[in-house]
């Protein structure tokens, strides 16, 4: 009897221990539940209760009218054009961006020197302000002394006018989309890619994947599907999202051609809309006008056979190198042009030429006018105190999350 009572008791403590754990990671994860409620969940539960209503802001009376906003927003000429768009501008940058990305990844993958360059090449325009990098790319999409219809005129193709034409705006707009996305997945991918274990390539070797190619279908595509997946719906969500190119650089024109969704929500259309439909107004607005390499696996040797050492300088290499090369620097002209047109005189920069190297050097006397023009103080003061607060806020949010309670030295052993 006595042996029965001493082994409840240590058993009463451990799950009294553990029930006092289970309280003190409910009261550590309670704060960040709160906040994610608040800032999170709340607001799409509102944004979904309202859109059956007749809310407007600055209206303190709202009542319930159903499906009527929909109704109304599907027959909304504005709205159906800006759809249109971001689904194409999403078609193209999302599966573009996607398999530069991985193809990206596996050369760099692939190669033992200069890896270090490479990604950060690739990865700079997305560490880039995307606004500054939409000037810069206003520049470089300019019809007359655009660099790169200065590259079409050298082979005699005529240039269009990509950010101007109803056309080509759109597919502009997903050129300089799918360089930045690219970059982003490239991080992505090789996360993935050196997760798969070497032995799986030599054993497919073995089974007669002899090519690349068939590395790739065997090992590398399935054995990515969880990483594939992730980097597809953040590709489509980046996608979607699409706003300060077209701000910047087109607003919306020409004739509609690049107005996306949150640019049209950005302009009000969907709340004037929404406020024609609660002022009894049916009709409408107006109508508008108008297959890369993987890692090499060495091959399993029967035994007895001769070790062949592989030339590093061999042709498989060197394309890898040069492609990894071409694309560099597709990826950094936009960077070279910027660094070599702020120190040319404005007379130079207004001229159709591809000289990188400015005839006379005027960069104290450009930047002294942009300084002179702007409160670079006010503005920087601006950012350091935006950055500061997000950075703590940041901080902040993540410290609240549980952390795993170990104490080992006082936790009572389990029965």
């Amino acid at each position: 009897m006595a042996s029965i009572v001493s082994m409840a008791v240590p058993y009463d403590a451990a799950v009294a221990h553990r029930r006092s754990e289970a309280r003190l990671a409910r009261m550590l994860a309670m704060p960040a539940m709160i906040l994610l409620f608040l800032f999170v969940l709340l607001p799409v539960v509102s944004v979904i209760v309202l859109g059956f209503t007749d809310f407007e802001l600055g209206y303190g009376k709202f009542r319930f009218v159903g499906f009527e906003n929909y109704a109304h927003l599907i027959t909304d000429r504005t709205f159906r054009k800006s759809l249109w768009n971001t689904t194409v501008y999403t078609a193209i940058v999302a599966p573009v961006s996607i398999l530069l990305g991985l193809g990206i990844a596996m050369l760099i993958e692939s190669e033992t020197k200069a890896r270090s360059f490479f990604r950060t090449a690739y990865f700079l325009p997305v560490a880039s302000l995307i606004v500054a990098m939409a000037t810069v790319w206003q520049y470089m999409f300019h019809p007359t002394i655009g660099p790169i219809n200065a590259l079409l005129a050298l082979v005699g193709l005529p240039g269009p006018n990509w950010l101007g034409s109803s056309g080509t705006v759109l597919y502009s707009l997903s050129i300089i989309g799918a360089r930045q996305s690219a970059g982003f997945n490239m991080v992505l991918f090789p996360a993935g890619l050196t997760a798969i274990p070497r032995e799986l390539y030599a054993a497919a070797e073995v089974d007669g994947a002899r090519s690349s190619l068939d590395r790739f279908l065997l090992v590398t595509r399935p054995m990515l599907g969880p990483t594939t997946l992730f980097v597809i719906t953040i590709s489509i969500t980046n996608s979607v999202k699409v706003f300060e190119t077209v701000k910047t650089l087109t607003e919306g024109g020409p004739n509609k051609a690049s107005e996306v969704l949150l640019f049209t929500i950005y302009q009000g259309r969907l709340r004037l809309s929404a406020r024609r439909l609660c002022l009894g107004d049916d009709g409408g607005l107006p109508a508008d006008p108008g297959g890369a390499d993987v890692p090499a696996v060495p091959r399993p040797r029967s035994p007895g056979a001769l070790h062949m050492k592989i030339n590093a300088f061999s042709l498989g290499r060197i394309i890898r190198l040069t492609l990894l090369s071409l694309g560099a620097i597709i990826f950094l002209s936009p960077y070279l042009f910027m660094i070599s047109t702020a120190g040319k005189a404005q007379s130079d920069i207004f001229t159709s030429s591809l000289s990188l190297i400015p005839a006379h050097l005027t960069y104290a006397e450009n930047f002294a006018k942009a300084l002179s023009r702007v409160p670079m103080a006010r503005l920087l003061w601006n950012g350091v105190v935006v950055c500061g607060l997000i950075f703590f806020f940041r901080c902040w949010w993540r410290s609240l999350a549980p952390t795993p309670w170990q104490s080992c030295a006082s936790a009572p052993p389990a029965p």
